[in-house]
């Protein structure tokens, strides 16, 4: 089983998010084959996935370690991020052993609204 991505942050750049990650120091002998991205919801306590622009499955996700989401979505249900709080992002890696465990909560990006 791989040990958890590290190094997981977020930054705003025009109107999206980008979301990236280091990929785990050790990837339990097998290559990891997909990512599990889950961004923090505005109760503080929710993480979930957003499967239209950083589903983890997609072989440039997982080459490149970084996805792309427009901030407006994450103003949206089930995200409901206001504006201006930090976007907060945990990953998990897979390989065909399993998952490994959650990163650490990573940010840095705040949600704007471009007018």
């Amino acid at each position: 089983m791989p040990k958890q991505p590290t190094a997981v942050t977020t930054r705003f750049s025009s109107d999206t998010i980008i979301v990236s990650w280091s990929a785990p120091q050790d990837d339990g002998g097998l290559k990891i084959t997909a990512y599990k991205v889950l961004l923090r919801s505005s109760d503080q306590i929710q993480f979930y996935e957003e499967l239209s622009h950083c589903d983890g499955n997609q072989l440039g996700i997982v080459e490149l370690r970084e996805c792309t989401i427009p901030a407006d979505l994450l103003a949206a249900s089930p995200f409901n991020l206001p504006w201006g709080s930090e976007v907060v992002v945990k990953v998990s890696a897979l390989n065909i052993k399993g998952e490994s465990n959650q990163s650490e909560p990573g940010g840095g990006g705040f949600l704007v609204a471009i007018p």
